[in-house]
Protein backbone atom coordinates (compact mmCIF):
# COMPACT_ATOMS: atom_id res chain seq x y z
CA UNK A 1 0.00 0.00 0.00
CA UNK A 2 1.16 3.50 -0.58
CA UNK A 3 0.42 4.90 2.69
CA UNK A 4 -1.20 1.40 3.94
CA UNK A 5 -3.90 2.08 6.65
CA UNK A 6 -1.87 4.25 9.75
CA UNK A 7 -2.55 3.36 13.49
CA UNK A 8 -1.46 6.04 15.90
CA UNK A 9 -1.85 4.59 19.70
CA UNK A 10 -2.68 8.34 21.61
CA UNK A 11 -3.27 9.30 24.84
CA UNK A 12 -6.72 8.47 26.89
CA UNK A 13 -8.80 10.77 25.41
CA UNK A 14 -11.44 12.34 28.87
CA UNK A 15 -14.54 11.97 28.80
CA UNK A 16 -15.49 10.40 25.70
CA UNK A 17 -14.47 7.13 26.66
CA UNK A 18 -12.34 5.23 28.29
CA UNK A 19 -10.63 3.05 25.36
CA UNK A 20 -7.19 3.78 23.70
CA UNK A 21 -7.52 6.77 20.97
CA UNK A 22 -7.18 5.65 17.76
CA UNK A 23 -6.85 6.99 14.31
CA UNK A 24 -5.85 5.54 10.99
CA UNK A 25 -5.58 6.03 7.34
CA UNK A 26 -6.96 3.89 4.72
CA UNK A 27 -6.41 3.71 0.90
CA UNK A 28 -6.36 1.87 -2.08
CA UNK A 29 -2.61 1.10 -2.51
CA UNK A 30 -0.98 1.46 -5.65
CA UNK A 31 -2.46 -2.00 -7.41
CA UNK A 32 -4.60 -1.40 -10.07
CA UNK A 33 -7.54 -4.40 -11.87
CA UNK A 34 -10.61 -5.01 -11.79
CA UNK A 35 -12.66 -5.67 -8.37
CA UNK A 36 -16.05 -6.24 -9.80
CA UNK A 37 -17.48 -10.05 -9.31
CA UNK A 38 -18.82 -11.67 -12.14
CA UNK A 39 -22.13 -11.55 -10.66
CA UNK A 40 -23.94 -9.36 -8.02
CA UNK A 41 -21.79 -10.79 -5.17
CA UNK A 42 -19.08 -8.88 -2.54
CA UNK A 43 -15.70 -9.37 -2.07
CA UNK A 44 -13.80 -8.54 1.43
CA UNK A 45 -9.82 -7.43 2.31
CA UNK A 46 -8.75 -10.43 3.86
CA UNK A 47 -6.91 -9.62 6.70
CA UNK A 48 -6.48 -12.48 9.53
CA UNK A 49 -4.02 -14.67 7.60
CA UNK A 50 -6.85 -17.54 6.56
CA UNK A 51 -6.61 -17.71 2.72
CA UNK A 52 -10.05 -19.50 2.62
CA UNK A 53 -11.48 -15.71 3.17
CA UNK A 54 -12.87 -13.82 0.49
CA UNK A 55 -10.42 -11.34 -0.44
CA UNK A 56 -8.72 -9.74 -3.85
CA UNK A 57 -6.91 -6.56 -4.96
CA UNK A 58 -8.51 -4.46 -2.19
CA UNK A 59 -6.19 -3.64 0.26
CA UNK A 60 -6.45 -4.84 4.08
CA UNK A 61 -7.07 -2.50 6.77
CA UNK A 62 -4.45 -2.87 9.57
CA UNK A 63 -6.07 -2.63 12.71
CA UNK A 64 -8.82 -5.28 12.67
CA UNK A 65 -11.14 -3.81 10.08
CA UNK A 66 -12.58 -5.03 6.92
CA UNK A 67 -12.58 -3.10 4.06
CA UNK A 68 -15.30 -4.77 1.57
CA UNK A 69 -17.46 -3.61 -1.76
CA UNK A 70 -20.35 -5.10 -3.05
CA UNK A 71 -21.28 -5.03 -6.82
CA UNK A 72 -25.30 -4.54 -6.98
CA UNK A 73 -26.25 -6.27 -10.75
CA UNK A 74 -23.57 -7.25 -12.83
CA UNK A 75 -23.92 -5.52 -15.91
CA UNK A 76 -22.28 -2.45 -14.69
CA UNK A 77 -18.75 -1.28 -13.83
CA UNK A 78 -18.91 -1.83 -10.36
CA UNK A 79 -15.20 -1.45 -8.84
CA UNK A 80 -12.48 -0.87 -10.15
CA UNK A 81 -9.05 0.36 -8.54
CA UNK A 82 -7.63 2.62 -11.05
CA UNK A 83 -5.02 5.44 -11.28
CA UNK A 84 -7.31 7.97 -12.96
CA UNK A 85 -9.17 10.79 -11.44
CA UNK A 86 -7.11 13.64 -9.59
CA UNK A 87 -7.92 13.00 -6.43
CA UNK A 88 -5.43 11.93 -4.06
CA UNK A 89 -2.05 9.58 -5.04
CA UNK A 90 -1.50 5.81 -6.15
CA UNK A 91 -5.10 3.94 -6.83
CA UNK A 92 -8.49 4.82 -6.14
CA UNK A 93 -11.46 3.10 -6.07
CA UNK A 94 -13.82 4.43 -9.32
CA UNK A 95 -16.84 3.48 -8.09
CA UNK A 96 -20.08 2.67 -10.20
CA UNK A 97 -23.63 2.80 -9.21
CA UNK A 98 -25.71 -0.18 -10.24
CA UNK A 99 -28.76 0.68 -12.16
CA UNK A 100 -32.42 1.09 -10.79
CA UNK A 101 -32.75 -0.16 -7.15
CA UNK A 102 -29.85 -2.81 -7.24
CA UNK A 103 -27.03 -1.13 -4.64
CA UNK A 104 -23.58 -1.10 -5.23
CA UNK A 105 -21.77 -0.17 -2.04
CA UNK A 106 -17.94 0.49 -0.73
CA UNK A 107 -18.02 -0.28 3.48
CA UNK A 108 -15.26 -0.37 6.31
CA UNK A 109 -16.88 -2.76 9.38
CA UNK A 110 -15.17 -3.75 12.56
CA UNK A 111 -14.13 -0.80 13.66
CA UNK A 112 -12.78 -0.27 17.19
CA UNK A 113 -15.52 2.16 17.82
CA UNK A 114 -16.97 4.46 20.48
CA UNK A 115 -19.81 6.38 20.79
CA UNK A 116 -17.99 9.70 19.14
CA UNK A 117 -16.50 8.91 15.41
CA UNK A 118 -14.51 11.38 13.46
CA UNK A 119 -14.55 10.36 9.84
CA UNK A 120 -13.40 12.08 6.15
CA UNK A 121 -12.44 11.32 2.60
CA UNK A 122 -12.07 12.22 -0.58
CA UNK A 123 -14.92 12.34 -3.36
CA UNK A 124 -15.32 13.44 -6.73
CA UNK A 125 -18.11 13.29 -8.89
CA UNK A 126 -16.62 12.19 -12.41
CA UNK A 127 -19.32 12.11 -14.73
CA UNK A 128 -23.59 10.78 -14.83
CA UNK A 129 -26.63 12.03 -15.52
CA UNK A 130 -28.81 10.37 -12.68
CA UNK A 131 -27.72 8.63 -10.07
CA UNK A 132 -27.99 8.60 -6.23
CA UNK A 133 -25.20 8.20 -3.74
CA UNK A 134 -25.57 7.54 0.07
CA UNK A 135 -23.01 8.05 2.93
CA UNK A 136 -23.78 6.31 6.46
CA UNK A 137 -22.38 6.32 9.32
CA UNK A 138 -23.82 3.78 11.78
CA UNK A 139 -23.23 0.73 13.69
CA UNK A 140 -23.28 -2.87 12.96
CA UNK A 141 -24.74 -5.32 15.66
CA UNK A 142 -23.57 -8.22 14.57
CA UNK A 143 -19.85 -9.74 12.93
CA UNK A 144 -19.16 -10.16 9.75
CA UNK A 145 -19.78 -14.15 8.37
CA UNK A 146 -16.56 -14.21 6.25
CA UNK A 147 -18.10 -17.68 4.46
CA UNK A 148 -21.11 -15.73 2.86
CA UNK A 149 -20.92 -13.09 0.16
CA UNK A 150 -22.91 -10.68 1.71
CA UNK A 151 -20.84 -10.51 5.17
CA UNK A 152 -24.41 -11.10 6.94
CA UNK A 153 -23.91 -7.60 8.81
CA UNK A 154 -25.88 -4.40 8.30
CA UNK A 155 -23.38 -2.08 7.22
CA UNK A 156 -22.02 -5.11 4.48
CA UNK A 157 -24.89 -5.84 2.51
CA UNK A 158 -27.74 -6.60 5.68
CA UNK A 159 -29.33 -3.02 4.81
CA UNK A 160 -30.13 -0.97 1.23
CA UNK A 161 -30.47 2.21 3.44
CA UNK A 162 -33.82 2.99 1.39
CA UNK A 163 -36.45 5.88 2.61
CA UNK A 164 -37.65 4.12 5.37
CA UNK A 165 -38.20 6.62 8.45
CA UNK A 166 -37.36 4.68 11.60
CA UNK A 167 -34.90 2.39 12.62
CA UNK A 168 -31.99 2.69 10.38
CA UNK A 169 -28.19 1.61 11.30
CA UNK A 170 -27.13 4.65 10.37
CA UNK A 171 -26.41 7.67 12.91
CA UNK A 172 -26.26 10.04 10.23
CA UNK A 173 -27.22 9.64 6.55
CA UNK A 174 -26.08 11.98 3.65
CA UNK A 175 -27.79 11.51 0.31
CA UNK A 176 -26.42 12.73 -3.32
CA UNK A 177 -29.40 12.91 -6.11
CA UNK A 178 -27.63 13.89 -9.60
CA UNK A 179 -29.80 15.42 -12.47
CA UNK A 180 -28.47 15.96 -15.52
CA UNK A 181 -24.31 17.21 -13.80
CA UNK A 182 -26.08 18.68 -10.72
CA UNK A 183 -25.72 17.22 -7.54
CA UNK A 184 -28.64 18.18 -4.47
CA UNK A 185 -27.51 17.00 -1.11
CA UNK A 186 -30.06 15.89 1.37
CA UNK A 187 -29.50 14.69 5.20
CA UNK A 188 -31.74 12.42 7.01
CA UNK A 189 -33.10 14.97 9.47
CA UNK A 190 -34.88 14.94 12.63
CA UNK A 191 -38.61 13.62 13.00
CA UNK A 192 -39.37 16.34 14.97
CA UNK A 193 -38.80 20.69 15.78
CA UNK A 194 -38.21 21.15 12.34
CA UNK A 195 -41.05 23.52 11.29
CA UNK A 196 -41.97 21.29 7.86
CA UNK A 197 -44.98 19.67 7.93
CA UNK A 198 -45.04 17.70 4.85
CA UNK A 199 -42.09 15.58 6.67
CA UNK A 200 -40.55 12.97 4.06
CA UNK A 201 -37.31 12.42 6.10
CA UNK A 202 -35.08 13.81 4.46
CA UNK A 203 -33.78 17.36 4.34
CA UNK A 204 -32.05 19.05 1.66
CA UNK A 205 -29.20 21.68 2.11
CA UNK A 206 -30.32 24.94 2.20
CA UNK A 207 -28.09 27.02 -0.07
CA UNK A 208 -29.11 30.45 1.15
CA UNK A 209 -27.53 29.05 4.36
CA UNK A 210 -24.62 27.47 2.74
CA UNK A 211 -24.22 29.17 -0.67
CA UNK A 212 -20.57 28.32 -1.10
CA UNK A 213 -20.80 24.67 -1.39
CA UNK A 214 -22.51 23.07 -4.42
CA UNK A 215 -21.89 19.59 -5.81
CA UNK A 216 -21.35 19.04 -9.81
CA UNK A 217 -19.69 16.61 -12.16
CA UNK A 218 -15.96 17.27 -11.93
CA UNK A 219 -15.77 18.76 -8.54
CA UNK A 220 -13.48 17.11 -5.58
CA UNK A 221 -14.39 17.46 -2.53
CA UNK A 222 -12.78 16.64 1.07
CA UNK A 223 -15.74 15.15 2.89
CA UNK A 224 -15.58 15.33 6.89
CA UNK A 225 -18.11 14.16 9.59
CA UNK A 226 -17.31 14.58 13.25
CA UNK A 227 -20.25 12.26 15.16
CA UNK A 228 -21.39 11.99 18.89
CA UNK A 229 -23.69 9.50 19.57
CA UNK A 230 -23.13 10.30 23.40
CA UNK A 231 -26.11 11.68 25.70
CA UNK A 232 -23.75 15.37 26.46
CA UNK A 233 -22.13 17.66 24.35
CA UNK A 234 -19.11 17.70 22.80
CA UNK A 235 -16.19 19.49 21.50
CA UNK A 236 -13.06 19.10 18.80
CA UNK A 237 -10.93 22.20 17.33
CA UNK A 238 -11.04 23.47 13.97
CA UNK A 239 -9.71 26.12 11.51
CA UNK A 240 -8.91 27.43 15.03
CA UNK A 241 -12.31 27.67 16.65
CA UNK A 242 -13.51 25.02 19.42
CA UNK A 243 -16.47 23.47 17.73
CA UNK A 244 -19.27 21.71 20.01
CA UNK A 245 -21.35 18.47 18.80
CA UNK A 246 -24.62 18.49 20.36
CA UNK A 247 -25.51 15.20 22.16
CA UNK A 248 -26.74 12.74 19.33
CA UNK A 249 -26.18 15.10 16.80
CA UNK A 250 -23.45 15.50 13.88
CA UNK A 251 -21.01 17.80 12.38
CA UNK A 252 -20.11 18.14 8.49
CA UNK A 253 -17.82 20.04 6.39
CA UNK A 254 -16.88 20.34 2.66
CA UNK A 255 -13.61 21.36 1.69
CA UNK A 256 -13.23 23.37 5.09
CA UNK A 257 -16.58 24.44 5.06
CA UNK A 258 -19.47 23.94 7.79
CA UNK A 259 -22.73 22.82 6.70
CA UNK A 260 -25.39 24.68 8.73
CA UNK A 261 -29.20 23.04 8.94
CA UNK A 262 -30.65 25.91 10.19
CA UNK A 263 -29.23 29.67 10.71
CA UNK A 264 -26.25 29.40 12.89
CA UNK A 265 -26.72 25.60 13.66
CA UNK A 266 -24.58 23.12 12.67
CA UNK A 267 -25.98 20.59 14.16
CA UNK A 268 -27.66 17.55 12.14
CA UNK A 269 -29.59 15.75 14.10
CA UNK A 270 -32.02 12.26 13.07
CA UNK A 271 -34.49 11.38 15.64
CA UNK A 272 -35.67 7.97 13.80
CA UNK A 273 -32.31 6.78 14.11
CA UNK A 274 -32.06 2.83 14.74
CA UNK A 275 -28.75 3.09 16.93
CA UNK A 276 -29.54 3.52 20.98
CA UNK A 277 -27.60 6.45 22.87
CA UNK A 278 -24.03 5.97 23.89
CA UNK A 279 -23.97 2.89 21.52
CA UNK A 280 -20.63 2.88 19.77
CA UNK A 281 -20.54 3.93 16.27
CA UNK A 282 -18.34 1.38 14.05
CA UNK A 283 -18.78 1.38 10.71
CA UNK A 284 -19.33 3.55 7.57
CA UNK A 285 -20.59 2.99 3.97
CA UNK A 286 -20.33 4.68 0.83
CA UNK A 287 -23.11 3.90 -2.07
CA UNK A 288 -24.96 4.21 -5.19
CA UNK A 289 -28.33 3.04 -7.25
CA UNK A 290 -30.55 4.41 -9.71
CA UNK A 291 -27.70 4.68 -12.38
CA UNK A 292 -29.52 5.57 -15.42
CA UNK A 293 -29.48 8.00 -18.13
CA UNK A 294 -32.87 9.15 -18.31
CA UNK A 295 -33.06 9.21 -22.25
CA UNK A 296 -31.30 5.75 -22.45
CA UNK A 297 -32.09 2.99 -19.45
CA UNK A 298 -29.62 0.88 -20.99
CA UNK A 299 -27.12 3.72 -20.47
CA UNK A 300 -25.27 3.39 -17.03
CA UNK A 301 -22.99 6.43 -17.05
CA UNK A 302 -22.10 7.29 -13.18
CA UNK A 303 -19.31 7.30 -11.56
CA UNK A 304 -17.36 8.80 -8.53
CA UNK A 305 -13.87 8.59 -6.88
CA UNK A 306 -13.01 7.65 -3.58
CA UNK A 307 -9.98 7.99 -1.66
CA UNK A 308 -7.69 8.40 1.21
CA UNK A 309 -10.35 7.75 4.45
CA UNK A 310 -9.49 9.21 7.64
CA UNK A 311 -10.61 7.63 10.62
CA UNK A 312 -10.72 8.81 14.42
CA UNK A 313 -12.29 7.37 17.57
CA UNK A 314 -12.59 10.84 19.34
CA UNK A 315 -13.42 14.52 18.28
CA UNK A 316 -10.63 15.84 16.22
CA UNK A 317 -9.60 18.14 13.38
CA UNK A 318 -9.05 15.28 10.65
CA UNK A 319 -8.33 16.94 7.54
CA UNK A 320 -7.32 14.27 5.23
CA UNK A 321 -3.65 15.37 5.42
CA UNK A 322 -1.84 17.80 8.02
CA UNK A 323 -2.06 19.90 4.27
CA UNK A 324 -4.64 20.55 2.09
CA UNK A 325 -3.37 20.81 -1.22
CA UNK A 326 -4.92 22.61 -3.85
CA UNK A 327 -2.93 21.18 -7.01
CA UNK A 328 0.37 19.40 -7.52
CA UNK A 329 2.08 19.61 -11.65
CA UNK A 330 4.71 18.74 -13.07
CA UNK A 331 5.54 21.37 -16.69
CA UNK A 332 8.16 20.94 -19.29
CA UNK A 333 10.30 24.06 -19.45
CA UNK A 334 12.92 24.67 -21.97
CA UNK A 335 15.65 22.05 -20.51
CA UNK A 336 14.07 21.30 -17.17
CA UNK A 337 10.85 20.28 -15.45
CA UNK A 338 8.53 23.23 -13.19
CA UNK A 339 7.05 21.63 -10.73
CA UNK A 340 4.18 23.85 -9.04
CA UNK A 341 2.17 23.52 -6.07
CA UNK A 342 -0.83 25.45 -3.60
CA UNK A 343 -1.69 24.37 -0.15
CA UNK A 344 -4.66 25.69 0.85
CA UNK A 345 -4.05 25.62 4.79
CA UNK A 346 -0.70 24.15 6.55
CA UNK A 347 -0.64 22.31 10.50
CA UNK A 348 2.71 21.47 11.45
CA UNK A 349 4.16 21.13 8.51
CA UNK A 350 8.05 21.30 8.10
CA UNK A 351 9.08 21.16 4.64
CA UNK A 352 8.41 19.44 1.29
CA UNK A 353 10.34 16.61 -0.19
CA UNK A 354 10.65 16.07 -3.67
CA UNK A 355 11.20 12.90 -5.02
CA UNK A 356 11.89 11.62 -8.61
CA UNK A 357 12.26 8.45 -11.03
CA UNK A 358 11.85 6.66 -14.37
CA UNK A 359 11.07 4.00 -16.27
CA UNK A 360 14.11 2.84 -15.97
CA UNK A 361 15.36 3.12 -12.89
CA UNK A 362 12.27 3.54 -10.43
CA UNK A 363 13.75 3.88 -7.09
CA UNK A 364 12.61 7.35 -6.07
CA UNK A 365 15.23 9.94 -5.20
CA UNK A 366 15.42 12.81 -3.72
CA UNK A 367 15.80 15.78 -5.50
CA UNK A 368 14.36 19.11 -3.58
CA UNK A 369 13.56 19.80 0.14
CA UNK A 370 11.54 23.12 0.41
CA UNK A 371 10.28 25.23 4.19
CA UNK A 372 7.13 24.37 4.97
CA UNK A 373 4.70 27.00 6.29
CA UNK A 374 4.59 25.50 9.47
CA UNK A 375 0.99 26.49 10.32
CA UNK A 376 -1.22 28.94 8.35
CA UNK A 377 -4.64 28.97 6.83
CA UNK A 378 -4.25 31.59 3.71
CA UNK A 379 -3.12 29.31 0.47
CA UNK A 380 0.68 29.05 -0.06
CA UNK A 381 1.97 28.77 -3.65
CA UNK A 382 5.33 26.33 -4.36
CA UNK A 383 7.30 26.42 -7.06
CA UNK A 384 10.55 24.44 -7.71
CA UNK A 385 13.00 23.91 -11.44
CA UNK A 386 13.73 20.50 -11.50
CA UNK A 387 17.11 21.37 -13.87
CA UNK A 388 18.53 17.85 -14.93
CA UNK A 389 15.91 15.94 -15.56
CA UNK A 390 15.86 11.99 -17.13
CA UNK A 391 15.54 11.50 -20.28
CA UNK A 392 11.92 10.18 -21.29
CA UNK A 393 9.47 10.14 -18.40
CA UNK A 394 10.18 11.83 -15.01
CA UNK A 395 7.93 11.07 -12.15
CA UNK A 396 7.53 13.15 -9.08
CA UNK A 397 6.57 12.73 -5.76
CA UNK A 398 5.32 15.64 -3.30
CA UNK A 399 5.95 14.34 0.41
CA UNK A 400 4.64 16.49 3.38
CA UNK A 401 6.90 16.04 6.46
CA UNK A 402 5.67 17.27 9.79
CA UNK A 403 7.61 19.04 13.20
CA UNK A 404 7.31 15.25 14.18
CA UNK A 405 9.05 13.39 11.26
CA UNK A 406 6.13 12.09 10.20
CA UNK A 407 6.09 11.46 6.12
CA UNK A 408 3.09 11.44 3.77
CA UNK A 409 2.99 11.80 -0.21
CA UNK A 410 0.24 14.09 -0.64
CA UNK A 411 0.26 13.67 -4.96
CA UNK A 412 2.25 12.13 -7.92
CA UNK A 413 2.77 14.39 -11.57
CA UNK A 414 5.06 13.26 -14.31
CA UNK A 415 6.45 15.30 -16.98
CA UNK A 416 8.21 13.99 -20.42
CA UNK A 417 11.32 14.96 -21.70
CA UNK A 418 12.44 13.84 -25.68
CA UNK A 419 15.95 14.79 -25.68
CA UNK A 420 19.13 14.70 -23.34
CA UNK A 421 20.43 18.35 -23.10
CA UNK A 422 24.07 17.16 -22.73
CA UNK A 423 23.45 15.63 -25.64
CA UNK A 424 22.60 18.41 -28.18
CA UNK A 425 25.77 19.44 -29.99
CA UNK A 426 26.74 21.61 -32.69
CA UNK A 427 29.56 22.68 -34.84
CA UNK A 428 30.79 24.08 -38.41
CA UNK A 429 31.35 21.29 -40.15
CA UNK A 430 32.74 23.24 -42.77
CA UNK A 431 32.72 26.42 -44.38
CA UNK A 432 29.47 25.44 -45.37
CA UNK A 433 27.89 22.86 -43.40
CA UNK A 434 27.10 21.77 -39.78
CA UNK A 435 26.66 18.87 -37.83
CA UNK A 436 24.08 18.37 -35.61
CA UNK A 437 24.26 15.30 -32.68
CA UNK A 438 21.06 14.92 -30.39
CA UNK A 439 19.91 11.86 -29.04
CA UNK A 440 15.77 11.39 -29.61
CA UNK A 441 13.06 8.93 -27.93
CA UNK A 442 10.92 8.62 -30.96
CA UNK A 443 10.94 9.79 -34.54
CA UNK A 444 10.01 12.89 -35.22
CA UNK A 445 10.13 16.84 -36.93
CA UNK A 446 12.59 18.94 -35.76
CA UNK A 447 13.13 22.96 -36.55
CA UNK A 448 16.88 24.00 -36.42
CA UNK A 449 17.77 27.95 -36.02
CA UNK A 450 20.76 29.78 -35.57
CA UNK A 451 21.09 33.13 -34.31
CA UNK A 452 24.21 35.41 -33.83
CA UNK A 453 24.95 37.14 -30.57
CA UNK A 454 22.68 40.03 -31.37
CA UNK A 455 19.75 37.99 -31.57
CA UNK A 456 19.34 37.54 -35.29
CA UNK A 457 17.95 34.30 -36.78
CA UNK A 458 20.43 33.77 -39.60
CA UNK A 459 19.00 30.09 -40.39
CA UNK A 460 16.15 27.93 -39.95
CA UNK A 461 15.85 24.70 -41.03
CA UNK A 462 13.93 21.47 -40.70
CA UNK A 463 14.94 18.20 -39.63
CA UNK A 464 13.86 14.96 -39.34
CA UNK A 465 14.66 12.76 -36.09
CA UNK A 466 15.31 8.85 -35.73
CA UNK A 467 14.46 7.84 -32.49
CA UNK A 468 18.10 7.16 -30.75
CA UNK A 469 21.17 8.66 -31.66
CA UNK A 470 21.12 11.79 -34.12
CA UNK A 471 24.08 12.93 -36.15
CA UNK A 472 22.87 15.01 -38.91
CA UNK A 473 24.55 17.68 -41.97
CA UNK A 474 23.04 20.89 -42.29
CA UNK A 475 23.61 23.38 -45.15
CA UNK A 476 24.85 26.65 -43.72
CA UNK A 477 27.34 29.15 -44.38
CA UNK A 478 28.42 31.28 -41.52
CA UNK A 479 31.68 33.78 -40.93
CA UNK A 480 33.78 33.21 -37.77
CA UNK A 481 31.91 34.33 -34.43
CA UNK A 482 30.35 32.65 -31.87
CA UNK A 483 26.46 31.72 -32.56
CA UNK A 484 23.66 30.16 -31.17
CA UNK A 485 21.86 27.14 -32.07
CA UNK A 486 17.83 26.25 -31.12
CA UNK A 487 16.47 23.20 -31.53
CA UNK A 488 12.77 22.87 -31.38
CA UNK A 489 10.27 20.16 -31.47
CA UNK A 490 6.39 19.65 -31.06
CA UNK A 491 7.26 19.53 -26.98
CA UNK A 492 10.85 20.60 -26.46
CA UNK A 493 13.55 23.59 -27.00
CA UNK A 494 17.01 22.93 -26.29
CA UNK A 495 19.87 25.46 -27.02
CA UNK A 496 23.70 25.79 -27.03
CA UNK A 497 26.17 27.65 -27.99
CA UNK A 498 29.45 27.09 -30.67
CA UNK A 499 32.26 28.75 -32.30
CA UNK A 500 32.51 28.99 -36.40
CA UNK A 501 36.15 29.43 -37.37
Amino acid sequence: MKKSLLLLVCVLFAGYTKAQNKSWRYDFGTATGNLSPTAAAGLLSANDGDPTHIHSLLPAPADGQIARVWTGNSNVGGFTLATSGTIGSGAKLLFNPAPTTSTTKFSILNIDGTAVMSVGFKLKFEAGTNARYRFAVGRDVSTINWSTASGSTQLSNGTNFNDMLTNLPSFLLMQWDLSSSNYTLKIRKQASSDNNVSFDGWETLNATLNPSVSFVNGGTYDVQLYANNGSASATYTKMGVTQTVAARSCHIWINNTQLLFAANEPNFKDASTGVAANASLNAFIFLGYNNTDPNDSAVHDARAYLDDFVYANYLENINVLPVVLDGFSATKQNNGVLLNWKTLSEKDNAKFEIFRFGDIDQTPKLIKTVTAKGNTTTPTNYSIIDNSPLVGNNYYKLVQIDFNGKADTLATASAKIGFDKSNFNVYAQSANSLRLSINSLADESAALEIYNLSGQCLLREKVRLSAGTNQLTVPATLVTGVYVAVLKTKEDQFKTKFISK
